[in-house]
């Protein structure tokens, strides 16, 4: 987690090709995002919010026609609400960049060549994967990773054209996936806030500004909340100690309410 004080942002490649590089990846700051390039060298980057230890469908759509890249969470498409992802289709201009002969990686972007990547390091994804798929403009399934079909370290292609993967490194096991859930998001109520001007608070050389309230808030979340350990229903005032300064009532059924928090340093 990006909370712990001494870890960095770090991507790691689920599937894509080396050089610019480009394909999908999953972050630590729990993101799924693809990353492509033009031929003029320009970035075009996406995100969705999805957390650990969740099995997950991903989906790149790219419409050379109307130079429009969508990116998918579970058959749903990447929206900018509620801070859970970026707005989806994302425009670009001129033509992708093309790759030759290069070929496809999975769980990894970088090869060693630093020359030629521009990630440094490689990091390897450590997830599983169940299944890939690539499907032309003419809905024509051009290649199909079925893991359940390896052949003497061989992934088959389920597709007609026999591209064939090579396993390095990898561990073959079998498992149940289960109902794919969507995010879970923090309980909100409609309703308006305004922010003050305040110092930043967010992110500072890759880690929080206050790395033990944003840390613990963090941790908190993904371990307790993600994984419905606690009641997100009765989280805010029911569980603060605070003391009512004053009451508005604005109508029969709703009232505006100023608190002070009690709390030491």
């Amino acid at each position: 987690m990006i909370g712990d004080s001494d870890r960095k942002y770090l991507d790691y490649c689920v599937v894509g090709r080396p050089g610019y590089n480009m394909g999908l990846f999953w972050n630590n700051s729990n993101t799924l995002s693809s990353l492509m390039w033009n031929h003029k060298n320009e970035m075009y980057y996406s995100w969705v919010k999805r957390y650990p230890d969740e099995w997950t469908h991903l989906a790149l759509e790219v419409d050379a026609d109307d130079k429009k890249i969508r990116l998918f969470l579970n058959g749903k498409e990447s929206d900018m609400r509620y801070g859970t992802g970026t707005e989806s289709p994302l425009e670009y201009e001129g033509f992708l960049k093309r790759y030759g002969g290069n070929p496809y990686y999975i769980g990894v972007a970088n090869v060693g060549d630093p020359y030629f990547s521009t990630q440094s390091e490689e990091n390897y994804f450590k997830g599983e994967i169940s299944d890939i798929k690539f499907i032309n403009n003419e809905d024509e399934v051009v290649l199909h990773y079925d893991f359940t079909k390896i052949e003497d370290k061989k992934v088959v292609d389920d597709s007609d054209f026999e591209n064939h993967g090579q396993l390095y490194g990898c561990n073959i096991k079998e498992t149940t996936i289960k109902h794919i859930k969507n995010i879970t998001l923090p309980y909100r109520k409609e309703g308006k806030f305004k922010s003050l001007y305040h110092k930043p608070n967010n992110m500072v050389n890759n880690q929080w500004v206050h790395k033990k309230d944003t840390g613990e808030n963090e941790q908190r979340f993904i371990t307790q909340v993600q994984k419905d350990k606690v009641d997100i229903s009765k989280d805010g005032l029911s569980n603060l100690d605070y003391t009512i300064i004053e009451r508005e009532f604005l109508h029969k059924d709703h009232e505006f309410i100023t608190v002070g928090l009690n709390f030491t340093k």
